[in-house]
């Protein structure tokens, strides 16, 4: 996302942090083949971009809100990283369905370690007025994607983070479980050679207005 940041403002200064060593070296390489000398790849936690980031005129967060241990949290750091009248852009998975081929991982995971996953959205966003965001925008985008098989779907979700969480605090045969029981019950449609899901992201538009609301 970062080269399409560098092309959406040519000249600003972009900083993308990433807690994981493959992305940053990978974020890296993309700067260095395209000679960006304003953007810049750091490792840190989303989390507490305000320890290095003030006055940011934007914060742009891509799929990752829904894997972070506190979400709330979160968007309160990115309030504090923003100057008066930035804006926070987050596109993430929500919830989804159970009946959709992601809203069974939860289910699938839940029979291995346990635990659910909390429905966050609703607090998060009832407590954006009283970090001084003003919600702008709450939009739902329905993306079609195909996979070469059930197997290389889920395979993809460990090695993009959708799944990263549960590896690093259950490990390894906890996600082999998960894996046997989600391509039991998968729910992705054959169509031709590929299987395809009709996936739902959401994508909130917040704007710091400095007013804080009081509750009452």
């Amino acid at each position: 996302e970062i080269l399409l940041l560098l092309d959406k403002f040519p000249g600003r200064t972009i900083v993308a942090t990433d807690p994981a060593p493959e992305m940053l070296s990978l974020a890296r390489a993309s700067l260095r083949a395209r000679g960006a000398a304003t953007a810049l790849a750091t490792a840190g936690r989303a989390e507490s971009l305000s320890s290095t980031v003030r006055q940011a005129a934007g914060v742009f967060s891509s799929f990752s809100l829904q894997l972070l241990p506190s979400p709330l949290a979160a968007l309160e750091d990115w309030s504090r990283a923003l100057r008066l009248g930035g804006v926070i852009s987050a596109v993430f998975w929500p919830k989804p369905l159970p009946v959709s081929p992601h809203g069974r991982l939860p289910a699938a995971s839940e029979g291995v370690t346990g635990t659910s996953r909390e429905d966050w959205e609703p607090e998060a966003l009832g407590a954006a007025p009283h970090l001084g965001l003003a919600l702008e925008l709450d939009e739902r985008v329905v993306r079609e994607t195909a996979h070469a098989s059930p197997e290389e779907y889920f395979d993809a979700l460990v090695a993009s983070c959708a799944l990263q969480t549960l590896l690093r605090k259950k490990g390894r045969a906890a996600v082999d479980a998960c894996r046997k029981a989600w391509l039991e019950d998968h729910g992705l449609v054959r169509q031709g050679a590929s299987w395809v899901e009709k996936a739902e992201a959401r994508l909130w538009v917040l704007r710091k207005t400095g007013e804080v609301a009081e509750d009452h």
